[in-house]
C-alpha cells in the first residue's frame, strides 16, 4: 500500500489513561490499572475502533506510547500493544533519557510535556513516521 505522510495517523496514548484509572484503584477497584479502569476500557475500545477504521481505509496507523521510567505501566503499554491488533506501537520513553525530565514538563504537580516537552516527542515521531513509511515501500 503506497501511503504519503498525509495518510498516516498517529495516536499517541500516554500516562493520562493511566492516571484517569488511578483514582479508582485508589479505592480498592483493581490492583492492575489495565482492569477495570473506566477511561482505559473506553480508550482501549476507542484504539480498536481506530485500528479497524484505518485498516477498512487503507490508512496506516502508528500509536506512540509512554511508558514511565519507573515501569508501573507497563501492563497499560502491554495492552495498547493487544489492542493495537498488529499496529506498531512505538515506545516514547527512551526519548526522554538522558534529559532533564523537569525542563520538559508543565510543572512539578502537572506533569504533562511542556513546549519543549512536544517539541522533543514531535522529532522523534516524525523520524519514526519517515522510517515507517520508507520501509513499506
Amino acid at each position: 500500500m503506497d501511503n504519503d505522510v498525509g495518510e498516516t495517523l498517529v495516536l499517541s496514548i500516554g500516562e493520562s489513561s493511566y492516571h484517569y484509572a488511578l483514582p479508582k484503584q485508589l479505592e480498592g477497584q483493581s490492583s492492575n490499572p489495565s482492569q477495570g479502569g473506566e477511561g482505559w476500557s473506553d480508550s482501549m475500545s476507542a484504539l480498536r475502533e481506530l485500528v479497524a477504521m484505518s485498516e477498512e481505509h487503507k490508512i496506516s496507523l502508528i500509536v506512540f506510547f509512554r511508558r514511565s521510567e519507573r515501569g508501573e505501566n507497563n501492563p497499560l503499554f502491554e495492552d495498547v500493544v493487544r489492542h493495537a491488533n498488529g499496529v506498531p506501537v512505538k515506545d516514547m520513553g527512551t526519548w526522554f533519557e538522558g534529559l532533564d525530565q523537569s525542563s520538559l514538563v508543565i510543572s512539578k504537580v502537572d506533569g504533562r510535556p511542556n513546549a519543549e516537552g512536544h517539541r522533543v516527542m514531535a522529532e522523534h515521531m516524525a523520524d519514526e513516521i519517515v522510517s515507517y513509511l520508507a520501509a513499506r515501500k
